[in-house]
């Protein structure tokens, strides 16, 4: 995957057949007056990770001739790169496909690593598939139309790279928190990049990605399930504060760094309700895990900044006893 700017991604739509999914925050975007697109299919974020919009968006490439020369383009947030990377992957077993991520957590971690997924039953990325973009577009500018609390939680993914293993991210954000927002997207890009180089299908090390996640993905269906979403990088923050609290008490993290890193992270985000989560509730959305082996949860091992074990496996009984 090659990261190219906006300058050249208007080039490449002048030189190919374009087909573009493009969520609602950007379908009256003067940005998308600079492309040339055959095609443009406009889909809500909150319901793009779906099988009826997958059919919707299969029938309308096949109505509209397109074939597997020619390109796809998803422009916008998480939601959107995952259905674009999905669609590109299935559609006539594989079409070429572009990533313009518009959001923070996006351009750090959706649109990097191949990965396509929707949600399926009450399971976040239930059905998948893995197809690595031909370009990934980086256009900063995108990043301030984010609201406050989207742009306040965009860092989560930043901050997860710079806790597993990028000592030049994590020296970032303590001396000067986000205030550099074009060296840590970039930083950020590279050290991901650099993990699924060598393990593109998540056979091993690049299951180290997945800190927060666990509980996070749990945390994230759980609250859409009771009709009170959170967002996806509150939901990894708070996993990550939960999963340190679990290495904790099993003795892989020492309650001092447990405690300092606690302090760090609650201090470059808004939390409010890590106290009032109902933990209990939501351990049942860990069933369906994707990372899960039999009876047994996948989770990352954290033992402080930089040192991960990407195949620590517990019992969901381990894990209740722990969080109760």
């Amino acid at each position: 995957m090659k990261t190219i700017d906006w300058i050249e991604l208007i080039g490449i739509t002048k030189e190919n057949r374009v087909f573009l999914i493009v969520d609602e925050y950007f379908q009256n975007h003067p940005c998308l007056n600079d492309l040339n697109f055959e095609h443009i299919f406009f889909v809500s974020s909150s319901n793009a990770k779906s099988l009826s919009i997958v059919e919707k968006v299969w029938t309308s490439l096949l109505e509209n001739h397109f074939t597997k020369t020619d390109h796809l383009i998803g422009v916008g947030g998480g939601s959107i790169t995952d259905l674009t990377t999905f669609v590109a992957a299935t559609f006539k077993r594989g079409i070429p496909h572009i990533l313009v991520p518009t959001t923070l957590l996006a351009a750090t971690d959706a649109a990097i690593g191949g990965k396509g997924g929707i949600d399926f039953g009450n399971s976040k990325n239930a059905v998948g598939a893995i197809k690595e973009p031909q370009f990934l577009v980086v256009h900063s500018p995108f990043f301030q139309t984010l609201g406050q609390e989207e742009l306040a939680y965009g860092w989560a993914e930043v901050v997860k790279h710079a806790l597993i293993g990028s000592t030049e991210l994590y020296h970032e954000i303590t001396l000067h928190q986000f205030q550099h927002v074009d060296f840590l997207v970039s930083k950020s890009i590279e050290f991901k990049k650099g993990i699924v180089e060598k393990d593109l299908m998540e056979q091993n090390w690049r299951k180290i990605l997945n800190f927060g996640h666990t509980l996070g993905h749990a945390l994230e269906s759980f609250q859409n399930e009771i009709k009170m979403p959170f967002s996806h990088g509150k939901c990894v923050v708070l996993g990550m504060l939960k999963e340190m609290e679990i290495m904790e008490k099993l003795g892989s993290l020492a309650s001092s760094e447990k405690a300092e890193l606690t302090k760090w992270i609650e201090h470059l985000f808004p939390i409010q309700e890590e106290s009032q989560i109902p933990w209990i509730q939501v351990l049942p959305y860990l069933k369906n895990d994707k990372k899960n082996e039999g009876n047994l949860i996948g989770f990352v091992e954290f033992c402080g900044v930089g040192k991960v074990n990407p195949e620590m496996k517990l019992s969901l009984q381990t894990v209740q006893t722990l969080l109760s």
